[in-house]
């Protein structure tokens, strides 16, 4: 494993980080989940940045850690490939649309309509459709590098089936670590099995054994050494190592970070929950806790946030809420910039200055994403020292065994969203509800898997496909 000596110079790298992000500004649509494929495709397939072991550790990692995970294995990505500033760069390049669309939106919010248009529902279900053809893609490759025996394939479908069929909150990670426990116990058992059959073996006396008289005389003719079948069948091993080599850092900058992350945790809980203090420090406090204990991704932080911005504090009305939630859906980006829009609208109570208002949306933004990004720098020396560890190595063929599991369970949870997203809609002017057309988004889930994995489309051409695709719904009102 390569060290930051032998890494190109930091403009090289800024251009790297540069070019590889830019074109999925306009393509990263369908949440966390379709980001994954979108990842793996972009940055594992075409540009190698990382091998498919080190993106489905990286996955691991990001999966047991709070905070966005799709946030977390993009800023890793780049953290491991190109060092922190880069790192911090890619992480504005991936998330900055999204931000300054939801910052738009909330100054805009009073002249928006209260329930989402219609366009906006198809657009946000052919989009999604795509991503999920996109994202179960991803989870076939890295299934057919990863699941390589019967063992790993059996926990990707235990993880698979219990993450389709439970909804919690701490599901993820204990799934991810009961793979890595199930694999460390499989290789012990199967360590001390070969040893005892190692020992019930009786050693052959050369003298007893039927060699031909002329065996070595052949050998010598021949001018070559006899090897053994199971040595001149094995198949050649794949290293952990990437194209490049990864960028590493003491341990010692990791455990800073840890430190002040746990710090401000301390610090920002009692400002969450405490009444009087300043607005600019609540949307921090607030913010910061929220994305400190967020285990489960979208549907859990959008509880707590309902929570905490609605009912406990008042800062937006429900109305406002379910607008931008609906808006995050179509957009760009990680969800988690629904949080700008949120810290907007929490200034709004304060002040009608543009620029604070702004500032609140920036301390909100800065906030839930901190704990995670920061927790993922301090995890990874730690993860680049014991990877290669025979032990460490074990667990994480579970953990990465498991984490194929969630990937295609969330190829599942990804279309049940694009099925149920019309849910209780009606065309404009009547009670008429407003018809599914899952046939079709089925058509355009296929269409999105066939050109990624036959045509070698990149995704954001199959997005965009997706969203053309989508024109052709016609509702009859």
């Amino acid at each position: 494993m390569e060290g930051r000596h032998s890494l190109p110079t930091l403009w090289i790298r800024l251009k790297e980080t540069t070019f590889t992000f830019v074109p999925l500004l306009l393509t990263t649509f369908g949440g966390p989940n379709a980001h994954l494929g979108i990842l793996h495709e972009n940055i594992v397939k075409k540009a190698r940045w990382v091998d498919e072991a080190t993106f489905s550790e990286l996955f691991a990692i990001s999966s047991a850690l709070p905070g966005p995970a799709s946030t977390e294995i993009a800023y890793s990505l780049a953290l491991v490939r190109n060092g922190f500033l880069c790192a911090f760069w890619a992480f504005v390049l991936w998330s900055v649309l999204g931000f300054t669309l939801m910052t738009s939106a909330a100054f805009g919010v009073s002249n928006l309509p209260q329930v989402t248009p219609l366009w906006l529902l198809r657009l946000e279900q052919t989009l999604s459709s795509a991503a999920v053809g996109i994202i179960a893609l991803a989870a076939v490759r890295m299934g057919s590098s990863i699941c390589v025996d019967r063992f790993t394939t059996a926990i990707t479908i235990l993880v698979a089936g219990a993450a389709m069929c439970y909804k919690v909150a701490w599901l993820y990670p204990a799934l991810m670590a009961a793979g890595g426990l199930i694999s460390l116990m499989w290789e012990l058992l199967n360590s001390r099995h070969s040893r005892r059959k190692r020992k019930g073996r009786q050693p052959i006396s050369l003298d007893d054994a039927n060699v031909p008289e002329d065996y070595n005389a052949n050998i010598a003719e021949e001018g070559e050494l006899p090897v053994k079948a199971s040595e001149s069948t094995l198949p050649t091993v794949a290293t952990n190592q990437s194209p490049r080599g990864l960028y590493t850092y003491p341990r010692w900058v990791a455990g800073t970070i840890l430190t002040v992350v746990l710090l401000l945790l301390v610090i920002t809980f009692p400002i969450s929950t405490s009444e009087g203090v300043p607005i600019p420090l609540a949307i921090f406090a607030t913010f910061y806790v929220v994305g400190s204990i967020i285990f489960g991704g979208g549907s859990v932080v959008i509880a707590l946030l309902q929570s905490y911005c609605v009912t406990d504090r008042g800062w937006v009305t429900n109305q406002e809420f379910l607008l931008g939630l609906a808006l995050i859906q179509a957009l760009p980006g990680p969800n988690f910039n629904f949080a700008a829009y949120l810290g907007v609208l929490a200034m709004r109570a304060v002040t009608t200055n543009g620029f604070a208002q702004f500032v609140g949306g920036l301390l909100a933004f800065v906030g839930i994403f901190l704990p995670g990004l920061a927790l993922m720098a301090s995890v990874i020396p730690f993860w680049q020292k014991h990877r290669d560890h025979p032990m460490v190595a074990s667990i994480f063929r579970g953990v990465k065994s498991a984490a194929v599991g969630l990937i295609f369970a969330a190829v599942w949870i990804l279309w049940k969203q694009v099925r149920s997203a019309g849910d209780g809609a009606t065309l404009p002017g009547t009670d008429e509800p407003v018809p599914s057309h899952e046939d079709f988004h089925s058509v355009v889930v296929v269409v999105s898997y066939a050109l990624g994995c036959w045509w070698n489309w990149p995704t954001q051409f199959i997005v965009i496909a997706g969203g053309v695709m989508g024109g052709c719904v016609v509702d009859k009102v």
